[in-house]
């Protein structure tokens, strides 16, 4: 009978525990759930033309809100592109190369060159920011403004949802490649 008892008690135990762990696995998936109802923006999709840069990958974040893909050049360059964002739609280029050089601090010096890379990489990208009108923007930008600035929030859109452009970041890498980091908005949605 103490042995029933003992058998039934490990069994009443290890149900407690097995519906505990599900109700905290069912509560977690019912609030990632929520968090993807309440954004305004679908999951993000590839954006890469695979006919034109074959040497491509994605990855979709585990929680469907961040894709990430990866374009090899023939070059050598490489691109990675950040595809998020809930209010906004946010495309994040990050361009390592070794094609360009210069101090990271001069601005005008990479402005150009982001335009340069972005209009070398609009042929290959299927996504709603207009690449080129980007790309003339940062020129325009450069040519108006003595100093650029890295993070300058640059409009270049006509509608009522408001689309920009910015050089984030310039970092100088091993064996003489740069980091460059640009970034594209359209938003809020």
């Amino acid at each position: 009978m103490k042995d029933r008892f003992i058998i039934a008690a490990s069994f009443l135990g290890a149900f407690l525990l097995l519906n505990t762990a599900l109700i905290k696995i069912t509560s977690a998936q019912n609030a990632e759930k929520q968090q993807t109802l309440d954004c305004t923006r679908s999951t993000p999709a590839p954006v890469v033309k695979k006919s034109v840069f074959l040497r491509t990958t994605f990855n979709l974040s585990r929680d469907k809100r961040t894709g990430t893909e990866t374009v090899k050049f023939d070059n050598g360059d490489k691109l990675t592109i950040t595809n998020g964002g809930c209010e906004y739609y946010y495309l994040g280029f990050r361009f390592e190369t070794d094609r360009f050089s210069a101090r990271p601090t001069d601005t005008k010096y990479w402005y150009h060159r982001a335009a340069e890379l972005i209009k070398q990489t609009e042929k290959g990208i299927d996504a709603p920011v207009r690449l080129n009108d980007a790309a003339k923007a940062l020129e325009k930008y450069v040519k108006k403004t003595r100093k650029p600035k890295f993070g300058e929030e640059i409009d270049y859109g006509d509608s009522e949802i408001r689309t920009f452009v910015t050089v984030n970041k310039i970092k100088k890498l091993a064996k003489g490649k740069f980091l460059l980091e640009v970034a594209f908005a359209v938003g809020p949605l």
